[in-house]
């Protein structure tokens, strides 16, 4: 290179002339710097959608696997709980499921069943009840009911709000100091009396051969009659002393085995649903009879 003050040749790179010793001013060029390529969004974005459809694959192929497995585990705890509880019936070399679950199923129905019959029998409280919705006393001195869906109580227990159980005969009254149909009994007030035993069984039918009194008067005699017509079980006769019959037509009740509703009125033929009338109840194999009529109840004896 030459300098530029004297015009001496002078080696490159130097930076004062060897000749006049200016200073020189060394032109470097400029090097060039490579920008950094900027990454582009469109791979990120594949990238994210491919992890998530791989994911998405991955677990719909595995949905059938999980609920094979969820209903295996159900179906095995099922089975050790019907095991625990009662251990079926079925041969051990048997492989149809569905004969096991049926087996299961009806052995459980038929358990229930029987359990369900014992309770009936032995049940130690009304059955057929209802809730009371109002009641009132007539001039004449019965009480009648309603229950709370507007119809009459008749032949059927009746709940009130403090949850006493009061039973209306078939002719509507509260029946006092009897047996219900049921068997359970009535106190003095028509309200349920579980200090008196609940009876059943049969008393074996009317005996049409004995005369009935009360223990204080010989007047009304009661006696039994055939009906000439057949169509009630027999009549039910109040003979007084004066001359006078009140005749009843006897019909059984088909859910009791010693109540009988007194037809009052034996002219007009009626079966057991249609008619209205007395509670007759038979004890002791006919031997004694408890008649509640209008809410006065009078008991029986054989003569």
């Amino acid at each position: 290179m030459f300098c530029p003050n004297c015009g001496a040749k002078i080696r490159d790179n130097t930076r004062f002339c060897t000749q006049c010793g200016k200073p020189l001013t060394v032109s470097v060029p400029p090097q060039k710097v490579s920008a950094g390529k900027k990454k582009s969004p469109v791979l990120a974005i594949l990238l994210l959608l491919t992890i998530a459809m791989t994911g998405v694959t991955v677990w719909y192929f595995l949905q059938p696997y999980e609920k094979m497995v969820a209903n295996k585990a159900e179906e095995t705890e099922y089975a050790q709980e019907i095991e625990e509880k009662e251990p079926l019936d079925v041969p051990a070399d048997s492989a149809d499921a569905t004969t096991v679950d049926d087996a299961g199923l009806s052995q459980a129905r038929e358990k229930v069943e029987s359990e369900f019959d014992t309770v009936s029998k032995t049940s130690n409280t009304p059955t057929n009840v209802a809730r009371l919705g109002s009641r009132e006393k007539l001039p004449s001195g019965e009480v009648v009911g309603t229950l709370e869906d507007g119809t009459e109580a008749v032949n059927i227990w009746a709940e009130d709000e403090e949850g006493k159980l009061f039973y209306f005969g078939y002719d509507g009254c509260i029946v006092k100091n009897n047996y219900a149909p049921d068997g359970f009994f009535t106190g003095a007030d028509g309200m349920l009396d579980e200090s008196k035993a609940r009876i059943s069984g049969s008393h074996g039918g009317l005996l049409l051969d004995k005369e009935f009194v009360t223990d204080t008067s010989s007047d009304p005699l009661i006696l039994f009659e055939k009906d000439p017509d057949s169509v009630y079980e027999c009549l039910f006769i109040k003979r007084y002393s004066f001359g006078y019959d009140e005749v009843f037509g006897v019909i059984a009740d088909p859910d009791s085995a010693h109540a009988y509703l007194l037809n009052p009125d034996p002219g007009i033929k009626g079966s057991f649903k249609d008619t209205k009338g007395a509670l007759l109840t038979v004890l002791d194999d006919g031997n004694t009879l408890i008649v509640s009529d209008c809410g006065v109840t009078e008991t029986y004896h054989v003569k």
